[in-house]
């Protein structure tokens, strides 16, 4: 059986990983996804672990897509370029605003060809606004968006700039690929094909929603806490006899089970623990109580009991190991394993999900630079390209400073 997209038609041009990933979301539902690069190639290819002149990074966000190269300052390929135009469904660009129209690929020159497409446009810091033709990556999309200064040791004030556990590149895609997925249901009822608007710097600011409703509740800026949550009390690390343990009680029901697992039954009736609204406002008094009891035991012991009654833990795990070896990750196949003819076997990690009735599957690792040039340049009729000029074209981009 195919996968949910079966027949949709993807021409992915954007570059490192926030476009790409959802290239490769795309390909793993079933689209046919084909990705256009530059005689020279999307940069991610030289960035990252490379093995055997081959980039890790490549074969996982791009896995599943088809590439050919284009050199569009030729008419030839400016012109294969518009047959894939008509050919697609969507469209895929990440290129700092203003950029795809300067190559003749903007949306009003995209619709003219084919007026229903999809066309999805993910900038780094925004479509408007001052910075609109700035372009950026994760860790700056993150920081501008605050990530940065809002994590680091409980009591500071972020003078440490981290990512603070929020990743812009898988995360600002994901995004990306649902607004498609909304667009194209809209075609699917009306006909009609539209432009899609979303940046990297959006995303992460947007998933400060709950540090946003706190901060225009109450006018006050969000404190460094570390591990702990500001508005659940507990939700942090703990540490054990021998390692870290989060726990996490959100409502009374869990805090009473909390209470009876840790043999604690006079935290349970003490007033100022009641709700977890006087647990914030009395954490200082509740979690040092917490830490002392936590102490007494190690992290498997105290994970056994929470699971046994029920309350939300994790070990916070060491490395990666830990996670995917893990027999849960292992359960629901989170990671497949693929032969690279260059590489070898590799292990990647795939989407999320799985649907009873369109399964889906990694069909391919990511593509080598122009491995289906030719199988595409068939596909609509065009003569395979000048190999010299390619060439030439890769030293031009080389020895421009």
């Amino acid at each position: 059986m195919a996968g949910p997209l079966e027949g949709i038609k993807l021409l992915d041009i954007s570059q490192a990983a926030a476009g790409p990933i959802a290239g490769a979301l795309l390909a793993e539902l079933g689209a046919d996804a084909i990705k256009v690069e530059p005689p020279w190639g999307d940069f991610m290819r030289s960035g990252g672990f490379i093995k055997n002149g081959i980039s890790i990074f490549v074969l996982g966000i791009s896995r599943g897509e088809r590439s050919i190269v284009l050199d569009l300052k030729k008419e030839k390929d400016r012109q294969l370029m518009m047959e894939l135009v008509k050919w697609a469904d969507v469209f895929l660009e990440n290129y700092k605003t203003g950029t795809a129209d300067k190559m003749g690929l903007g949306y009003e020159d995209l619709r003219k060809v084919n007026p229903r497409i999809i066309y999805a446009s993910a900038a780094g810091y925004g479509h408007k606004g001052p910075l609109r033709h700035q372009g950026t990556f994760g860790g700056i999309a993150v920081t501008f968006a605050g990530w940065g200064n809002l994590s680091g040791p409980p009591g500071g004030r972020g003078e440490t700039p981290r990512w603070g556990g929020m990743a812009a590149d898988p995360v600002s895609p994901t995004y990306v690929t649902l607004a498609i997925l909304m667009a194209l249901y809209h075609r699917e009822l009306t006909g009609k094909g539209q432009k899609i608007e979303m940046s990297q710097v959006e995303t992460s600011t947007a998933l400060q929603q709950t540090r946003a409703a706190m901060y225009f509740a109450t006018g006050k800026q969000p404190a460094v806490m570390g591990s702990a949550s500001p508005h659940i009390v507990p939700s942090q690390a703990f540490k054990t006899r021998d390692d870290y343990l989060v726990v996490e009680a959100p409502n009374n029901r869990m805090w009473e089970r909390l209470c009876q697992a840790i043999s604690a039954p006079g935290l349970a009736k003490d007033h100022r623990f009641a709700t977890n609204a006087l647990r914030v406002e009395n954490r200082n008094e509740l979690v040092p109580r917490l830490e002392e009891i936590l102490l007494r035991k190690s992290a498997a012991e105290w994970l056994g009991i929470f699971r046994e009654y029920s309350v939300p833990c994790a070990l916070v795990a060491k490395n990666l190991n830990d996670i995917y070896a893990d027999p849960q990750i292992k359960a629901n196949k989170l990671i497949y394993r693929m032969e690279h003819p260059k590489v070898g076997w590799v292990k990647m990690a795939q989407g999320p999900w799985e649907f009873s009735k369109t399964p889906t599957r990694v069909r391919s690792l990511g593509p080598t630079l122009g491995e289906h040039s030719k199988e595409i340049r068939r596909q609509f009729g065009f003569p395979e390209e000048d190999e010299k000029e390619l060439e030439a074209a890769r030293a031009s981009r080389q020895s421009t400073p």
